[in-house]
């Protein structure tokens, strides 16, 4: 059942989302948390591959968007969301099962890190499909969800404490498998319906049509002879039923013509009547016998491509003839496009990165991320350096959460409502938490300056969020949305595992902690400059 944009079905579609985003933002943002309790049992020499564990888990919430993304075009974005929970909950029941911290690697990072990222990215493209209007509107609404996530926070401190951090891993796949409940609600739109489609258009110009036609079985046989077809010789060019199937290979400079054996069932009942070389008269008497032949076409064109190519038709003997136009082609015909869906794939990937306002936007959601991971993943261990307790980090995270929930919503609404540039929406709140991340250390002894600062980060930091979908559109349009936000959480990814091992290496060789909060302003900072070039335009 399809479902229209911005009506009806679309805002259930919204409220799963919401749950989803929900889901998402509370085992992201508890990673410092985790990171904290398995430092407990680890010695000094393995904190950097502990780091390693998170920092590969968090990546993956975005590293596995063109996982996602891939998985969204072939099979859509219910599908996809049950693919991510089912990995989620495989990870977190296998690392309750080992009892190696190393093996940790594989089923917290990669499987259950695979899993939350999938379910990220089809929460996200899900949106852009079933919004329009209100796109900015329900981006924000559902982002929000992610915020309001954290403050499960409290309440993974205090279950890890009481069942410890193994048995922990158990009750968060169980957690996990409510992404089952959600993705039953996200039906198909019919922006997704037109996405999703096993035919792609022709914008990659090697391809394959197939056109049916049955001929009739009392035409003699010296009628038979004279259609000259160019047939293999391991192939029969007639089967019982009389049927043919010709597939035509547009190979940009050449059309190769073959024909196969085909089954009755593959023949639609809509087909049309050929008997004066036309293909706008339908038959009137589909599954009566013929003596001339019956062809069905369907269409995989778009009209701007129809343009450039040559129409193909058929005559009565078979032969390839230019006999209709290209407006017949559109309106009359349609062509079942087989196309290498390995090469329209990868076409649509290639299109995207040949704009380079994308590559730049890539580029700031690099450095964005690293300064975000590593705010997430390094704080919660610097500001107990500096007199807090777990429980006051747990307490100041959650705060930040429900202050980005709000943040997120706002800029939604700012978004909808074009009350600010998407230059000013992606620049400003990253250099203002620069200078920001610079004075920390002046003021991170006391507990209300760790508060303040994490409330600050959260007012700003978290824009960026509600802002992807409209971004990608603007630059690379709806068709490549899928696509566009797949490498974006593959930049995303890249700057999470970055950013914090990094960060951790350095604090090794100066000896001091300070420098977090020194290294998280200079990737903000150079982020803010980045992003001018992607987003301004006169």
């Amino acid at each position: 059942m399809e479902v229209k944009v911005d009506r009806s079905w679309a805002w259930v579609v919204l409220a799963a989302t919401f749950g989803i985003h929900f889901i998402s933002g509370s085992l992201q943002y508890s990673s410092g948390i985790i990171r904290l309790n398995l430092l407990l049992d680890t010695i000094s020499e393995e904190k950097v591959f502990v780091t390693w564990i998170i920092s590969i888990y968090n990546s993956l919430f975005a590293l596995a968007g063109v996982l996602s993304s891939l998985l969204i075009g072939k099979f859509g974005c219910r599908k996809t969301l049950f693919v991510g929970a089912s990995l989620q909950a495989l990870g977190f029941i296998g690392s309750y099962i080992i009892t190696d911290n190393k093996l940790l690697l594989l089923t917290l990072s990669l499987i259950t890190g695979t899993g939350c990222g999938v379910c990220y990215t089809a929460a996200m493209v899900v949106i852009s499909y079933h919004f329009d209007r209100y796109l900015g509107l329900a981006s924000g609404i559902a982002i929000s969800a992610q915020g309001f996530g954290t403050v499960m926070i409290n309440i993974i401190e205090t279950t890890v404490n009481f069942y410890g951090l193994r048995n922990f891993y158990l009750l968060l796949a169980g957690y996990v498998l409510q992404n089952f409940v959600f993705g039953a609600l996200l039906r198909t739109s019919v922006h997704e319906q037109n996405q999703s489609k096993k035919v792609k258009n022709v914008s990659i110009l090697t391809g394959k049509n197939n056109i049916v036609y049955k001929s009739d079985e009392s035409v003699n046989e010296s009628k038979s002879k004279s259609e000259n077809l160019t047939i293999p010789s391991s192939e029969s060019p007639h089967n019982p039923n009389g049927q043919y199937r010709h597939e035509i290979q547009y190979n940009c400079e050449e059309i190769n013509t073959r024909t196969k054996d085909f089954d009755q069932e593959s023949l639609d009942k809509n087909s049309t009547d050929k008997t004066n070389g036309k293909l706008d008269q339908p038959s009137e008497y589909p599954n009566k016998e013929k003596s001339t032949d019956e062809i069905e076409m369907k269409d995989n064109f778009d009209s701007q491509h129809l343009q450039s190519l040559e129409a193909l038709d058929i005559d009565v003997n078979g032969q390839p003839s230019n006999t209709f136009t290209k407006k017949n082609h559109l309106q009359k015909s349609s062509i079942v496009s087989d196309c290498n869906e390995k090469e329209t794939c990868f076409g649509k990937y290639v299109a995207v990165l040949k704009n380079y306002r994308f590559i730049i936007l890539a580029l700031f959601v690099f450095l964005f991320s690293c300064a975000e991971s590593t705010f997430h993943i390094m704080l919660p261990s610097y500001f107990m350096e500096n007199g807090s307790t777990k429980a006051q980090v747990a307490q100041v995270f959650s705060f930040v959460g429900i202050v980005s929930a709000f943040s997120r919503f706002l800029t939604g609404l700012i978004l909808n409502k074009n009350i600010l540039s998407l230059t000013i929406l992606f620049s400003v709140p990253s250099f203002l938490l620069a200078i920001c991340s610079f004075f920390v250390p002046y003021f991170i002894q006391i507990y209300w300056g760790q508060l303040i600062y994490c409330l600050l980060f959260a007012t700003f930091n978290f824009t960026v969020y509600a802002l992807v979908n409209r971004i990608c559109i603007v630059i690379v349009g709806v068709k490549g949305t899928a696509e566009a936000i797949g490498m974006l959480m593959l930049a995303w990814g890249l700057g999470s595992l970055t950013g914090s091992p990094v960060t951790e290496r350095i604090i090794l060789s100066t000896g001091s902690s300070d420098t977090i909060t020194t290294i998280i302003g200079t990737f903000y900072m150079a982020a803010s400059f980045v992003v001018f070039p992607a987003t301004y335009r006169r």
